[in-house]
């Protein structure tokens, strides 16, 4: 039988056109990756995230009196809170007198602005000798010179940065705070001139009931990156309170004093976080375990989702190298 080379030109033809077709297809699917894939990146770009610092919290027993404690101790200089007043937590109760503190505080302030004079000083001595010794008018033994007395100069400046740092960490301590809310049951400390002695009981409140406070600890990197009034979330189980899943809560104290770990012997801070939501009294709900284990993130700031999606990209290289 004979074929009809016109039926089969239009045959080819037929599945060459068949061909062609399926690169429309290919390319919509391209193209609808490569949007999403931009569009996704650009909703990264301007969407924000919360950065925070995350720990584990205790929650504070209830009906226990929290007592204060002052680990140095001093003579009182002043007293803000009477028996039986309630207090919120944060509010000052008592001071210590610091005039020893203020005194080497000013002295150090004082050596510290001084070798700052000095500093500038060998800086301009070493620019001026610098042009010398290039301009071949001098040799560069008196600029050997002038190199070390900069670089002693400035170990002064850092050593006694450190010591002002240290002088007005002293004088925080200085201001004893109440821990939580609540209502002062005693006051020992309760005149100007007092002494108390180091470790002593300064003070009890009873806590208010209302509020669920809940007791964290912080490293000293952690420590540094928060302050009195930021935000915080909690996740706390139904069974601790009556709110359940997450809540809002406020970092309402953090103390100066820096302790060891039992276990780990790190160093660590205590803190306390207070949910900002009141709980109904009339509430008949379950009871409140002492020392429940909850989550608490500590918000510091925003970040771009899309920062947070390559900031470890770096690090994960680095492992691999």
């Amino acid at each position: 039988m004979m074929t009809n080379p016109s039926n089969i030109r239009a045959s080819n033809s037929a599945r060459g056109s068949a061909t062609l077709d399926i690169r429309a297809p290919i390319l919509l699917g391209v193209t609808a990756v490569v949007v999403f894939a931009a569009a996704s990146i650009g909703a990264a770009a301007v969407t924000t995230v919360e950065t925070s610092i995350v720990v584990t919290g205790r929650v504070a027993p209830t009906g226990k009196a929290e007592v204060i404690r002052h680990a140095r101790g001093g003579i009182v200089a002043d007293v803000k809170a009477a028996e039986g007043q309630p207090v919120q937590a944060g509010d000052v109760l008592i001071t210590f007198d610091t005039t020893a503190i203020d005194q080497q505080l000013g002295s150090l302030k004082s050596q510290a602005e001084n070798a700052a004079k000095q500093l500038e000083f060998i800086r301009a001595e070493v620019t001026t000798a610098t042009d010398l010794v290039e301009r071949k008018l001098a040799t560069d033994t008196h600029l050997k010179e002038l190199d070390r007395q900069f670089k002693v100069a400035s170990a002064d400046i850092t050593q006694l940065t450190a010591q002002i740092s240290q002088a007005e960490a002293e004088l925080e301590k200085s201001i004893v705070r109440a821990p939580v809310a609540g209502r002062i049951g005693s006051l020992s400390a309760s005149s100007r001139g007092a002494v108390v002695l180091p470790g002593s009981a300064i003070a009890e409140i009873s806590p208010d009931d209302k509020r669920l406070a809940i007791d964290i600890r912080l490293t000293p990197e952690q420590v540094d990156r928060t302050v009195i009034g930021m935000p915080a979330r909690v996740k706390v189980p139904r069974q601790v309170w009556s709110t359940g899943a997450s809540s809002a809560a406020t970092l309402v104290w953090k103390s100066s004093e820096r302790t060891l770990e039992k276990r780990s012997g790190e160093p660590s801070y205590a803190a306390r976080v207070e949910i900002t939501e009141t709980r109904n009294t009339t509430e008949t709900g379950p009871s409140r375990p002492a020392y429940s284990h909850v989550d608490v993130s500590l918000v510091t700031g925003q970040q771009r989702l899309l920062g947070y999606m390559i900031d470890p990209i770096p690090a994960l290289m680095e492992m691999q190298q």
